[in-house]
């Protein structure tokens, strides 16, 4: 299968270097990995995938270049901020700026 708009915008250097639970790349590679897995059936409830950026207004900018965008909604916690964006398919995700 050729890779879609989507898998490209994720394998992004920006992608790459955000801190991750899931997988893009190889195993071995000492990067952070992001997976994607297509099921039958239908999303029911909101995608739950943080990535963690140093400066959310940089983070926000690579996402809007790569062609995602931000949906307007914006949290800021005593912890950090958390702005929700979606993919060049749609879908949610969230980065975070932790404050140190």
């Amino acid at each position: 299968m050729p890779p879609t708009r989507e898998w490209r915008y994720w394998k992004s250097d920006w992608a790459s270097q955000c801190i991750l639970l899931s997988t893009v790349g190889s195993r071995h590679d000492a990067r952070p990995r992001l997976t994607f897995q297509a099921v039958a059936e239908p999303k029911r409830t909101k995608v739950r995938i943080h990535l963690d950026v140093e400066g959310i207004d940089a983070g926000r900018a690579s996402v809007e270049a790569l062609g995602g965008h931000w949906t307007g909604e914006r949290h800021d916690y005593d912890e950090g901020i958390v702005m929700v964006m979606r993919d060049p398919e749609g879908n949610e995700f969230c980065i975070v700026q932790h404050y140190r």
